[in-house]
């Protein structure tokens, strides 16, 4: 009885993740429920409730009961593949479902600014987190590595031991965005003990903030900026676009 509980628990908390406004942005099956104010889903709508994740403690428990995998990985470049297609799916995640817009702030006069870059990639980290309860991966935010903090890391069995993949960020106009690729994630991930590491740029260019200006998509900024930097075969770059689109009323 105690398993069904927690099951239905966690079944809840994967299929809603609400948007600040009460429109209902993830669900596991991939269906929208009717925007009718009579609909039985109305109340949840009209909760206001940040992005959330499963409590880590009902995930183990969910492991240990053999109804979540806790499968080790065969080796680093299964995991390190992992995470990409993972991250390529929150990217899919957040565009399907106009999740984008919980990473801005809203100015007065209608106008919109993105939120700082550590508030972002804890956004990002929670739609990650999604697919570690699947595929048996912990993420954990901004994490003291040395002197500085990296954005976040993702930590899995793998083969006979624990392993860990490094993700830096930065926004797309950032003046550091060069120097955080070609020496903080090197630098974080030498100090935690691995060799793989994942660069993500949030694309943000949007009608209310036209930056980086010299960049109308973000291909060309990593083909100018970052594709001449050498790295090894661990160290990859991500395009995460979460620029604002106009909604069809106003375009």
């Amino acid at each position: 009885m105690a398993t069904t509980n927690i099951v239905s628990s966690i079944s809840v908390m994967v299929r809603v993740m609400l948007h600040s406004s009460g429109r209902l942005i993830w669900s596991a099956a991939g269906v929208v429920p009717p925007e009718s104010a009579t609909d039985m889903n109305h109340h949840m709508r009209a909760v206001h409730t940040p992005i959330t994740i499963p409590p880590t403690e009902i995930v183990n428990i969910l492991r240990r009961e053999n109804l979540l995998s806790d499968a080790k990985y065969t080796n680093m470049d299964v995991f390190f593949a992992t995470i990409i297609d993972a991250l390529h799916c929150c990217q899919e995640d957040i565009r399907r479902h106009g999740a984008e817009r919980l990473f801005w702030n809203k100015l007065p006069q209608k106008k919109w600014r993105p939120l700082d870059e550590p508030d972002i990639s804890r956004g990002v980290a929670s739609f990650l987190s999604i697919y570690g309860a699947l595929k048996n991966f912990d993420v954990t935010c901004e994490s003291i590595a040395g002197t500085g903090k990296m954005d976040f890391h993702v930590v899995a069995p793998v083969e006979q031991t624990i392993r860990k993949i490094v993700i830096e960020a930065k926004k797309a106009d950032s003046d550091d965005l060069v120097h955080g690729f070609k020496t903080q994630l090197p630098i974080y991930m030498q100090r935690i003990g691995t060799d793989y590491g994942i660069y993500l740029v949030y694309w943000l260019k949007s009608a209310d903030y036209p930056f980086p200006e010299a960049y109308e998509i973000y291909t060309n900024l990593e083909i100018e900026k970052l594709h001449p930097i050498p790295r090894t075969s661990s160290m990859r770059t991500i395009g995460m676009n979460l620029s604002r689109e106009l909604p069809p009323s106003m375009q």
